[in-house]
């Protein structure tokens, strides 16, 4: 197995094991959390996209949903809590609220709990405000399922580029090789044909040696007989 075939077969695995390991990681349960020296009943969400990704998808979909904007993330400011304070949420009451969204890294996943009260003193919390709670919850598990869907429908198709990208490379790669070889071989016969030529050239050679050294010799005769015969 040469090293592009085994960096592939890598990307696959991992990518394999990461779609497996997130499915294991999102979790969704009633907890307590803790905000502004107080602590609050919540709906809470672990999962594996980034913090950073669901501050941006959760910020969009109350938006977009509840025409709710929520404060804490922008150029100067980056909190662990998006907040909005005193808005209306039809779906959870015809009460204003203080509505929150804590999120925040836990080792390798991301932690989302959402949360609100009608005044410091209010939570909604499933003894006292059943349905709002449920409210709560409802409008948690919608963005999780209209957000995590498309977030590794995105990391299926940029894996899916990548192999294409990957694939592609290993096509080019085996025909440079074919070249090469194909190079090679014609580079092969050459030699052989060089060979071969060198091998006649030697010989032709050697005959020409042996020629000047006898006409040498000839040469010194004839200039000793030619003295010898000037005395």
């Amino acid at each position: 197995m040469n090293t592009l075939t085994k960096t592939m077969s890598t990307l696959l695995f991992i990518f394999i094991s990461t779609i497996f390991l997130n499915a294991q990681s999102l979790t969704v349960e009633n907890s307590m959390t803790d905000y502004d020296e107080k602590t609050y009943p919540a709906v809470t969400v672990t999962m594996n996209p980034s913090p950073d990704k669901v501050k941006e998808e959760f910020e969009d979909y109350m938006k977009d949903n509840y025409d709710v904007k929520m404060k804490g993330t922008g150029l100067f400011s980056n909190r662990d809590v998006l907040y909005a304070d005193r808005v209306d949420i039809e779906k959870i009451s015809d009460k204003t609220l203080d509505f929150r969204a804590k999120i925040i890294e836990r080792g390798d996943i991301t932690e989302l709990s959402v949360f609100g009260s009608f005044g410091y003193d209010l939570p909604i919390s499933r003894e006292r405000f059943p349905e709002e709670y449920r409210q709560l919850k409802r409008i948690t598990v919608d963005f999780i399922n209209e957000f995590l869907p498309d977030y590794y429908k995105d990391r299926v198709d940029e894996t899916e580029e990548m192999l294409e990208d990957l694939v592609k490379d290993r096509e080019k790669l085996k025909d440079d090789i074919t070249d090469n070889e194909e190079e090679i071989e014609k580079l092969r016969k050459e030699n052989e044909e060089n060979r071969k030529e060198m091998e006649e050239l030697e010989t032709k050679i050697s005959d020409a040696e042996s020629k000047l050294n006898l006409r040498q010799k000839s040469l010194r005769k004839i200039n000793s007989d030619l003295i010898d015969n000037g005395e």
